[in-house]
């Protein structure tokens, strides 16, 4: 992690405002309500119901991971998702490498625009502000 985001990440642990939790493995996410809940692998944790879930990948191959998380898959292996980037998991949006190379996966370029666009919309969703992809930014938002 950048150490813009790292700090960025530390205070809002810090302030109580994110939760962090590290080396756990996600057996599934289901709806409990408009909310997502996260069932676990392991039994250090409980299931919880989340205002939302962010995740960050390591150990795993993303084909797998998809597949964890109840993603829909193409024939090819590749995410099923609507214009927003969520995924077949209501409230799950995929984005970066997990995209697919058909949409650009791998790319930087397309990192950035699936994060901006998905971003975006969960911004308008929750925050009920509006702001266009091209000008999403952390420094916007009050959290």
């Amino acid at each position: 992690m950048n150490p813009i985001n790292l700090g960025m990440t530390e205070t809002l642990i810090g302030q109580g405002k994110v939760r962090a939790l590290m080396n756990c493995d996600i057996e599934r996410i289901e709806s409990d309500g408009a909310l997502p809940k996260v069932v676990f692998k392991s039994a250090q944790f409980s299931e919880e119901t989340f205002d939302a879930v962010i995740f960050a990948l390591g150990g795993m191959s993303p084909i797998d991971f998809l597949k964890t998380a109840r993603v829909d898959l193409d024939t090819h292996g590749e995410p099923r998702v609507n214009e927003k980037n969520e995924s077949s998991v209501s409230g799950l949006y995929v984005i970066g490498d997990l995209i697919g190379k058909k949409r650009g996966g791998g790319s930087i370029i397309a990192g950035f625009n699936t994060a901006a666009i998905a971003v975006s919309e969960l911004v308008k969703t929750h925050f009920e502000r509006d702001f266009p992809p091209a000008f999403v930014s952390l420094d916007h938002l009050k959290f």
